[in-house]
């Protein structure tokens, strides 16, 4: 069987939540969040270029697959995330951890 295909997906829009306030908008850069995401699937790692030049790395836990969509989910340094990613590329990444969310919209395609 072919390898499942590498995605690129550019984040787009950022709001980060906390119990104590409504959600506000942010930027990726405050966010120390990349600009451009791979996704590579049969390695099952999600990698980006940080604001601040690190890279964040992380292991894709569990995939699942829909007749329209594709789920990834893990966990990191105490939060957990999740991307959810429509046939038309549109994405919605969100981490969440005990004191509050980040929900991070994206668009993606082929790499």
């Amino acid at each position: 069987a072919a390898a499942p295909p590498n995605l690129l997906c550019a984040l787009t829009r950022a709001l980060s939540c906390d119990p104590l306030m409504d959600c506000a908008a942010r930027s990726l850069d405050d966010l120390n969040l990349p600009r451009f995401v791979d996704i590579d699937l049969a390695g099952k790692r999600v990698t980006g270029q940080r604001h601040n030049d690190s890279t964040g790395n992380t292991v894709i836990e569990r995939m699942a697959r829909t007749s329209d969509t594709l789920a990834l989910q893990g966990s990191e340094a105490g939060r957990a995330w999740s991307i959810l990613i429509g046939d038309s590329g549109d994405a919605t990444f969100t981490a969440s951890a005990a004191d509050g969310a980040t929900v991070i919209f994206a668009a993606c395609t082929l790499r």
